[in-house]
């Protein structure tokens, strides 16, 4: 999970894929510099795999949040009326303050929409 894409579904996806994208590259050429030194380089290969698999999930899972944040599933407050949030009444916004199965980072966007909106609503 990251600020493009809080909900970390095209990241999760997208790293998973890197992850294997990222392993087999490195794994196949590790095959191939193992038979062109005679095996030599064997027992490097399992952590050539795990860090070409790392860097292939970070890519990924970056790549999927950026997918995500192009389809316009961007879950969080910009102030112009984009986040779910903004079509909720005052009372909707006090009532998700108050749930307590609301996350700390849902309470706070909830408060925040809310008292911009009684603040429009005053003038």
């Amino acid at each position: 999970m990251n600020l493009l894409d809080p909900s970390g579904l095209d990241a999760a996806s997208g790293a998973a894929v890197g992850a294997e994208i990222g392993g087999t590259i490195v794994l196949g050429g590790s095959i191939v510099v193992d038979a062109a030194t005679g095996g030599i380089n064997l027992l490097g290969t399992p952590g050539e795999v795990i860090e070409g698999a790392t860097i292939g999930g970070i890519i990924g899972g970056e790549i999927g949040a950026l997918t995500s944040q192009m389809k316009g599933e961007r879950n969080w407050e910009k102030g112009r009326g984009d986040d779910p949030y903004w079509s909720k009444t005052p009372d909707e916004l006090k009532q998700i303050e108050n749930d307590a199965n609301s996350t700390p980072a849902e309470c706070a966007r909830a408060k925040r929409i809310r008292k911009q909106k009684e603040r429009k609503q005053k003038k």
